[in-house]
């Protein structure tokens, strides 16, 4: 059995390749809510709800059920910038899909502190309804229509030999 370090040597990677890039995701996450809440002045709680909980859907929409391959024709960094922007758009399309259905399906709750009911509202919504819808699109309908055929059977098949074994 190989550690790290002879795998580092093999690959001619970093010995801790993780270490570094865990410390560079402390580094942006913690200028993002800087710049949220101290430079834009945002509340915490409405920023984390705004922003980083509903960016974190845009991405599961774009890596996991597009299969990355929204901008596969395009070479990094133009597919990662591309990939961010649709992520983005995404977030706001299901947070604001949500926002504007919260008083039909909840009557009208108040926004901010000191209950912050409203933005918890969205948090859940988002979590108990986004997920779900992802987990059912990609087991029962194989992502169609959002993935190619080949690459959706392909994944459809690799995930039942998993849950066989």
């Amino acid at each position: 059995m190989t550690g790290p370090n002879e795998l580092g040597r093999k690959y001619r990677l970093s010995p801790r390749p993780s270490q570094s890039t865990s410390y560079e995701t402390v580094a942006i996450g913690g200028a993002m809510f800087y710049a949220g809440t101290v430079l834009f002045a945002m509340d915490p709680v409405i920023y984390l709800v705004s922003v980083p909980v509903p960016f974190l859907f845009g991405s599961v929409v774009v890596l996991n059920m597009l299969g990355n391959t929204l901008f596969a024709r395009l070479s990094q960094p133009a597919k990662g910038v591309l990939n961010v922007l649709a992520a983005i758009a995404f977030e706001g399309s299901l947070s604001l899909v949500f926002w504007v259905s919260m008083p039909a399906v909840s009557g009208e709750l108040p926004s901010g502190p000191p209950a912050y009911a409203a933005q918890l509202w969205l948090a859940n919504a988002l979590l108990a309804v986004t997920f779900p819808f992802l987990v059912i699109h990609a087991a029962f309908f194989h992502f169609w229509p959002l993935q190619k055929g080949e690459l959706a059977a392909g994944a459809a098949v690799d995930q039942r030999e998993a849950s066989v074994q």
